[in-house]
């Protein structure tokens, strides 16, 4: 893996993070805090040195006080 986006499709700036990920090391583990403007799906992105990307997509829900269920 080259580098792993995370979009947030409902936001006005659905780039929410991005990180560059060295190939020196054997395991990567990567966290985020994201800001959502309403419910939706957020999306990891992995783009593969080779330039072919992956994708997962998980829907989020926002409730009044914040992220919920």
């Amino acid at each position: 893996i080259k580098t792993i986006y995370f979009l947030v499709d409902n936001n006005r700036r659905p780039m929410s993070a991005a990180f560059q990920v060295s190939a020196n090391m054997p395991k990567t583990f990567v966290g985020t805090n994201l800001r959502l403007g309403k419910t939706g799906p957020v999306r990891a992105v992995a783009e593969m040195n080779d330039g072919s990307l992956y994708q997962v997509s998980q829907d989020v829900k926002v409730t009044v006080g914040g992220c919920g269920g």
